[in-house]
């Protein structure tokens, strides 16, 4: 499967540049070639249901842009990170099937930089 700009991919947090365990989804920004910038997505509840009350307070200060849960077909409420990981291997990202409307794809791609 191809890796289009607008895509939501799963990349590991090692390939991502954090150091913990596991993943995040990511969205694709843009494609150069062989290299992608991504912005990180990460989920601002809790597997019990809970908020997490600091993502929501990053979520106030600007630093992360909230997508509703009906905009979207991730499994919890999410966000996207403001601050983009530049030149990623393309290769390192998983394709999967999840989407975001298009009123926030123009909104990531022009204003979270």
């Amino acid at each position: 499967m191809r890796i289009k700009v607008g895509q939501i991919g799963y990349m590991t947090n090692k390939d991502l540049g954090i150091n913990k365990t596991g993943g995040h989804y990511v969205y694709v920004r843009e494609v150069k070639g062989n290299k992608v910038d991504v912005n990180v997505i990460t989920s601002l509840e809790y597997l019990s249901g809970k908020w997490n009350t600091k993502r929501l307070n990053k979520v106030r200060k600007g630093y992360i842009y909230p997508i509703p849960k009906s905009h979207s077909t991730l499994p919890r409420w999410s966000a996207v990170s403001s601050n983009p990981k530049l030149n990623r291997n393309i290769k390192d990202i998983k394709p999967t099937k999840h989407k975001i409307k298009k009123r926030h794809r123009f909104f990531i791609g022009k204003f979270l930089k």
